[in-house]
């Protein structure tokens, strides 16, 4: 499921090719619930990414700050529930993210688990960046658990933004913000009918993902894609998603790395 601006400047089939190709690395991040008859809440999401010759989980700090005290955290990933406990996490509160290796995440889990997940160092040659982003991730009015009702599918959406062009300053703690245009009022689905989308609460910690074209043909475009960032922050004023870049998490991911190495720093 997808949703992208009225404006047609964008080709569907740019935002298909994401939802299609890049799904199975978002992971929903699920809690207990207080609301009757709601077995799990979805809290966030969060995404599996690869840097040099290891896998990570990558989401938003404060996705896991806010279901700390929960008894129940529950992540899905390619469709394989597990338990998200004794888990440590490397940490940089100023840019709202959290990661750990995929094996450490994955320690408790009895059965096998195919993980897909996107290069966070890819480099692509002879592409050029297209001016559009995709949002993956799993709205949390659309993902609620109600076993009862026999409600259990998850419901990944794709959400195109661009870059935002607003110069008002931004309310954010983000050192270096990626400030993406979003405006939940002009929307329309795959099959390019007007649509209303979820809410973005549950977005935080998907991947913020950008297209990059080489022609292919007189009138062919070859796409491949690349790991942008973060999404991280939603302001309603601006119209403005604030995700963290990609060259934070990856800093982020080398400052652990070196301290697994360092006989000289501890891991917490």
């Amino acid at each position: 499921m997808i949703s992208i601006p009225i404006s047609g400047k964008i080709d569907i089939r740019m935002v298909d090719y994401f939802v299609t190709t890049w799904s199975n690395i978002v992971v929903p991040i699920y809690t207990d619930s207080d609301r009757r008859k709601v077995d799990l809440e979805l809290a966030g999401s969060g995404f599996l990414g690869r840097f040099g010759h290891r896998n990570y989980f990558i989401t938003a700090l404060h996705v896991l700050e806010d279901v700390a005290e929960r008894p129940i955290r529950i992540i899905m990933i390619n469709g394989v529930a597990t338990l998200l406990q004794r888990v440590n996490f490397a940490t940089d509160p100023q840019n709202d993210i959290a990661i750990a290796p995929l094996d450490h995440v994955l320690a408790s889990t009895v059965k096998e688990v195919r993980a897909q997940v996107i290069p966070l160092d890819r480099m692509l040659a002879g592409y050029a960046a297209m001016p559009l982003y995709v949002m993956l991730g799993y709205p949390g009015t659309a993902n609620r658990i109600k076993g009862a009702y026999g409600q259990t599918d998850r419901k990944l959406f794709g959400f195109s933004v661009e870059l935002s062009t607003c110069s008002t300053p931004l309310d954010t703690k983000i050192t270096l913000p990626l400030r993406l245009s979003y405006d939940p009022k002009t929307r329309f689905n795959s099959q390019r009918q007007v649509t209303c989308p979820p809410k973005l609460h549950g977005i935080s910690g998907c991947p913020v993902l950008q297209p990059f074209g080489n022609a292919g043909g007189p009138e062919e475009i070859i796409l491949k894609g690349c790991c942008a960032g973060m999404a991280v922050e939603w302001h309603k004023d601006t119209k403005e998603v604030v995700a963290v870049t990609e060259r934070a998490i990856v800093a982020l991911i080398q400052k652990l790395e070196a301290s697994l190495v360092s006989p000289s720093v501890s891991s917490q």
